[in-house]
Formats: structure tokens, sequence, C-alpha cells
């Protein structure tokens, strides 16, 4: 049941175009053949409006996979696809991901999760650059060492950690996001290194993935501020917020989905 009130359209900068899978409902013709009609997501309901001719023949209780953009007025739609409502995750890449076992993974798992959590995923990936440079991100030298790699390792990852043993859902949703993101400050690390030796106890995530989290932990303070500060202790070096039993459990997730595509063993005590 979708109930969650979140503030989707703030997840995303005005002018950008984003993505999402929402249920329609409440639509209304306007005059000069323009329409308003409720969404409701699995993170939260947005007003959007646009010409009548986009939504012709929609009807309320219509299951799309939406193109939006905001702009000084509110949200516009662009374009729908009609789609399944058998994965409700209301995150939707914005640009074209190849590797469509991988997303739909992801989302699979993203739809698990509370809004909160998936808020502040869809938060971190407004930007359809930063989705690109994910998809197409070599992990390392060491292992998934192909374009894409990075993103795959990182649903592995996120995998790992939401079956962990945790003794809270909230910790559970915090450690999936924690591993999905661990090594998301790579997308702006011209350099491909090895990975394997970070592995051990003393393992931190990429020195500049804080700076592409804490934005959007700090956005969703106001929705869900045990998840935000949770988060932010996991991914930023030397934070005094982290939970480190929890942090341990992240890093065994982070270091076996290495192992995945690497013939390296290593010690993950």
């Amino acid at each position: 049941m979708l109930t969650a009130t979140i503030d989707v359209a703030g997840l995303h900068p005005a002018r950008h175009a984003f993505s999402l899978l929402g249920r329609i409902e409440s639509r209304k013709l306007l005059w000069a053949g323009q329409f308003v009609c409720a969404v409701q997501t699995s993170v939260g309901k947005l007003q959007v409006r646009g010409n009548r001719d986009v939504l012709l023949d929609v009807e309320d209780g219509s299951w799309l996979a939406l193109r939006l953009q905001r702009d000084e007025q509110g949200v516009r739609v662009s374009v729908f696809e009609r789609a399944s409502p058998l994965v409700q995750a209301a995150w939707l890449p914005s640009v074209p991901c190849v590797q469509l076992a991988d997303l739909q993974r992801l989302r699979l798992l993203l739809g698990r999760l509370s809004p909160a959590a998936q808020a502040l995923f869809m938060s971190v990936m407004a930007s359809g650059r930063t989705q690109l440079r994910f998809f197409r991100r070599t992990a390392a030298l060491d292992h998934h060492a192909r374009p894409g790699g990075l993103f795959e390792q990182s649903v592995h990852a996120a995998e790992l950690a939401y079956t962990a043993q945790h003794p809270s859902e909230a910790e559970r949703d915090a450690a999936t996001l924690a591993a999905l993101l661990f090594d998301l400050g790579k997308l702006v690390d011209p350099q491909v290194g090895h990975d394997l030796l970070r592995a051990g106890p003393e393992l931190e995530p990429h020195v500049m993935t804080c700076l592409r989290v804490l934005p959007a932990c700090d956005l969703m303070e106001r929705h869900d501020a045990v998840l935000a500060s949770t988060v932010r202790g996991l991914l930023v070096p030397g934070s005094d917020e982290v939970d480190h039993s929890l942090y341990q459990r992240v890093r065994h997730a982070v270091e076996r989905s290495w192992l995945a595509s690497s013939f390296v063993q290593l010690d993950t005590k």
C-alpha cells in the first residue's frame, strides 16, 4: 500500500528531467488543453501537469513510467509509458542503462526499503550525469574490471548487506544504502586502482563518497533524521556518528562483493 508523504519533487533540482514509476490519481482536464493529476509513488505523492494529449486515454489507477521536469510552476509530464506495478519502487533511471538485470535487482531491492531510504537514494541519483557515470564506471583493476563493473558490484554489496543479520529494519536499510553507495566517490576519481589492497578492518569508503552523499542526507533530515544520521556516520570517514558494529556488517558486504569477480581470497574476519 502506497502511503508515503515525502516531497518527491523536492528530491530533484529545478529544470532537471527525472523519471519515476507511479499510479495516476485524480486526473482533471483544464482549460487550453491542459491537465493536472496526482502521482502516487512508493516514496510520496506529487502533483503534475501537462498537455492533455500527453496522457490521452490514461485512467485513474493506471501505473505509468513518467518522464518529468521541474520548473517554476511545478512538475510537468513530457513522456510516459504504461508500466507493470509488480516492482513498485518509484526510482527509475533517467538515462539509458544496458545492465538490465542489475537494474532490475536494484529496483527490487529499493522496493523493500523504507520510503525515506528510497528517497535518499533518489536524491543522490537525481543527476542524469551521476547515473550515467554509475552505470559505466569500472569498479577497480582487481575486481569487476570492466565498464559497468562498479554498478554491478555495488548492487551485489547492497544485496549482501540487506540479507545480513540486523537488529532492526532501520539498521538494515541504512546498511543497504551504505553498501550501495560505499564507493560512489569513484565517479569523480579519474584513477582506477586496486581495491583489494584496501580490504581489512580499516577499510573506509572512497574519500569522495561523502561529498556525493552528504547533501542527500541533509535533505532527508526532516523526513528520517535517524536514517540520515546513520548513513552519514557510515559513509563519512572518522564520523562521530558511526555505529562500529553496523559498519563492520557494511564492510563485510562490500568485501564479499569484491570477491564475486576476483580470484584473490580476502580475510574478511
